[in-house]
């Protein structure tokens, strides 16, 4: 096999362990991609630049940020020096860098990364250029997360209706674009709006994928999170201990879908009064953490909220809220949420 199909076919194979579960793996793979090609057409070569923010991803999926953030820079330095900012490699390299900003939990600074990369290319591309819209896509769950969920839903709603206009109601972006929505509506207190749009995209999934394909158990929980804030919560706990039950059987409980679970979950067993069944349900989850999203990241600093709230230490909610107000700022809703669910803000 000549050396350049050799590496297209590692390179795919790698992309599969990743969509497979299998990170750790891919990672190995793609670095050692990165090495030949870096020995074979030079380190600064488009490709072996690509193959390693790839392996910058990886390494955020990993629940390694810091490590993933210094190669990601790296890469930008590179591709700006090589064809200055506005360049669309460049740009490329910075929405990169937004991505795995975002995969640290550092929903704000993404928001500030991305926002200019969308600007630039939607002047010269136009609001339908399947680039924009995933920029604008990207930008909005961003600034969704950052605590802006009205200002995410106007920018969201316009995806979901050029997305349809330009791909059909059930493609799977067009899919894609209504679960986001319905999550920024679940955000901003709209919770039948959100219930609506996440029903949709779920029997979209379905029909598109199937019950068990990965987009449809992530909307799944998706669904699952918009019906317990809408408080329906049997229904959603039918759907979030589906995917929470897969999840503990795979090994996967570090995941991002399976942490929504696992919180859909715990927010109903608070609810209902059982801290038994909270620190049961969170355990798993925080064990795994390390190896996943990381212990610091929003999303498991609100699992560890629920948990130290299980248990009585008083402590640990404060140093909990503390952390979670320095990720996420003191007048974000997921942090006034936690104040409200119990201890000191």
């Amino acid at each position: 096999m000549e050396p350049a199909n050799r590496s297209n076919y590692r390179l795919q194979y790698a992309l599969a362990l990743d969509e497979a579960g299998r990170v750790a793996d891919a990672l190995e793979l793609m670095r050692e991609v990165a090495a030949e090609l870096a020995a074979r057409i030079g380190a600064e070569a488009r490709k072996t630049l690509t193959v390693r923010s790839n392996i910058a991803f990886f390494l955020g999926k990993l629940g390694r940020p810091d490590e993933a953030l210094t190669l990601q820079r790296e890469l930008l330095e590179i591709h700006e020096r090589l064809h200055g900012p506005e360049h669309p490699d460049s740009l490329a390299a910075r929405a990169s860098l937004a991505a795995v900003t975002f995969q640290a939990g550092r929903f704000a600074d993404a928001a500030a990364l991305l926002a200019p990369v969308r600007a630039v290319r939607l002047a010269a591309l136009g609001p339908d250029d399947p680039q924009v819209l995933t920029l604008t896509a990207n930008l909005a769950a961003t600034r969704s997360r950052a605590g802006f969920a009205e200002e995410a839903i106007e920018l969201e709603a316009d995806v979901l209706a050029r997305r349809a206009q330009l791909l059909g109601a059930r493609h799977p972006e067009t899919l894609w674009a209504r679960s986001n929505l319905a999550a920024s509506c679940r955000r901003a207190g709209r919770t039948a709006e959100a219930v609506g749009h996440a029903r949709q995209a779920h029997l979209d999934a379905l029909e598109a994928f199937g019950a068990d394909h990965p987009t449809t158990r992530q909307v799944a929980v998706g669904l699952a999170d918009a019906l317990r804030a809408d408080g329906r919560a049997a229904e959603a706990a039918v759907l979030a201990e589906a995917e929470w039950s897969t999840a503990l059987a795979e090994g996967a409980a570090s995941g991002p879908t399976a942490v929504q679970a696992c919180t859909v979950l715990a927010r109903t067993a608070h609810a209902e009064g059982r801290p038994d069944r909270v620190a049961a349900l969170v355990a798993p989850a925080l064990a795994a953490a390390a190896d996943g999203l990381g212990l610091d990241h929003p999303d498991v600093l609100l699992l560890r909220h629920l948990s130290a709230l299980a248990t009585g230490s008083a402590t640990e909610v404060g140093e909990v809220l503390a952390a979670l107000a320095a990720a996420l700022g003191d007048r974000h809703p997921s942090y006034l949420e936690a104040v409200r669910l119990g201890g000191a803000g």
